[in-house]
C-alpha cells in the first residue's frame, strides 16, 4: 500500500512548484519584452519568446493556420501528425 505524504511535506512541494512558475514566467515576460524591442527576428530563440508571449488562443490558432497550411499542400493526416509532433 502506498502510504500518503506528510501535509508539511506536499505544502512544502507546492509552495517550490508554485515559485519554479512564478520564476520561470517571469523570465519568459522578460524574453518576449527583449525581443519586441528589437527591429527584425534574429534567432530561434526570439521566435520561441515570441510564441511564448501569444495567448494560448493566438497559440492554438496559429498551430490551426499550420494544419490548415499543410493540408493545403496535399500532406495526408499521418504525415501532418509526424510534422506537427515535437521530435523525441
Amino acid at each position: 500500500m502506498k502510504k500518503k505524504q506528510p501535509k508539511a511535506i506536499r505544502e512544502l512541494k507546492q509552495e517550490i512548484n508554485r515559485e519554479v512558475a512564478k520564476n520561470l514566467r517571469k523570465k519568459r515576460h522578460e524574453e518576449h519584452s527583449k525581443v519586441m524591442a528589437k527591429d527584425k527576428v534574429e534567432t530561434y530563440s526570439d521566435i520561441v519568446a515570441i510564441f511564448d508571449g501569444l495567448s494560448k488562443g493566438a497559440k492554438d490558432s496559429a498551430v490551426l493556420e499550420r494544419i490548415f497550411t499543410l493540408a493545403r499542400m496535399g500532406k495526408c493526416p499521418t504525415e501532418i501528425m509526424k510534422i506537427m509532433e515535437p521530435k523525441k
